[in-house]
């Protein structure tokens, strides 16, 4: 008996919070919308990511020139020994 009433407990707990956490985003989700905040943190988190493509690309490309300075048009570095 004290099994079952374990795992009901445990059960109603488990669905009476997922049911509470559901309401709750709602309510976040609501707010946002309604406030137009939601339309901020995508524009912000837009700017953020196209900034880091940037500055990757900007690192790819000084990389690359730095690879030219140091070991030529010919990257000798990966070429293999001939004998």
């Amino acid at each position: 008996m004290k099994k079952h009433f374990w795992a009901i407990l445990s059960s109603f707990l488990l669905v009476g919070g997922n049911l509470l956490a559901q309401s709750q985003e709602n309510a976040v989700e609501e707010f946002f919308r309604t406030e137009s905040k939601f339309y901020v943190v995508v524009a912000v988190l837009a700017i953020v990511m196209i900034g880091l493509l940037g500055y990757l690309i900007y690192l790819d490309r000084k990389t690359k020139k730095l690879e030219k300075q140091i070991f030529g048009e010919k990257n000798l570095f990966f070429q293999e020994d001939k004998k």
